[in-house]
């Protein structure tokens, strides 16, 4: 390279630095990228999911989409027990919530992000919930299109969070089970669905929160 100097000064911190052609440096490695995975948590209720996804994105660079179920529901203004007793109105309950979480993915498909609850979570409640016609959710193409997302290994990464007895409480806006066993069952119910979609997932079964934020970021990053 070659200096030149700016009006004669002496310092050596003012002059300015110029590059010949010829000798300019050529970098030969590649840049690692980051990857630009989404985060998607599922899994029975009140086992830490909105906790968990709150500490990944004090952590990372990533846009974090809550839930979609609570909006659904104050905007249906319905509640735990209308959807525990009334099976039609669960099932509508579902195909909103998909129908916004579908809205939502599409608007962040190009980010990293991480998705407190999936269209899966719907599906799992309108199978426990809904009735037989729950299938009828599967005709939706937002149901679909979803389905398709999850699939993509190269873009979302699926975790199921199980079940652990410290985590379990009653917000009032949660579906909650009746025993230990009825909520590791539905939680099972999840799993069941992942694998009659093919959707690949990996399985965070520890309570600690340090522990479960290590499994997603190892699994973010390849390590």
């Amino acid at each position: 390279f070659k200096f030149t100097r700016e009006k004669g000064a002496k310092p050596f911190i003012e002059t300015k630095a110029k590059w010949d052609i010829a000798l300019q440096p050529v970098v030969r490695e590649l840049l690692t990228v980051l990857p630009r995975k989404s985060i998607v948590l599922v899994g029975a209720h009140s086992v830490g999911k909105s906790t968990l996804s709150r500490l990944i994105r004090s952590r990372i660079n990533a846009v974090l989409i809550d839930e979609a179920a609570r909006t659904v529901m104050k905007q249906l203004n319905m509640n735990v027990d209308l959807i525990k007793n009334d099976p039609e109105k669960s099932l509508n309950l579902q195909a909103s919530i998909i129908k916004l979480q579908c809205e939502r993915e599409e608007k962040f498909k190009h980010q990293c992000a991480i998705y407190d609850r999936s269209a899966m979570d719907a599906l799992a409640y309108a199978k426990s919930f809904g009735g037989k016609q729950w299938e009828s959710l599967l005709e939706m193409p937002e149901t679909n299109q979803c389905i398709e997302r999850y699939r993509q290994e190269d873009k979302y990464l699926v975790f199921i969070i199980e079940p652990h007895m410290e985590c379990l409480k009653d917000d009032g806006i949660r579906m909650m089970s009746n025993s230990y066993q009825e909520w590791k069952t539905f939680s099972e119910s999840f799993k069941s669905l992942m694998n009659d979609f093919k959707i690949n997932y990996r399985i965070i079964n520890n309570p600690d929160i340090e522990q479960r934020f290590s499994i997603v970021f190892q699994a973010l990053f390849g390590m």
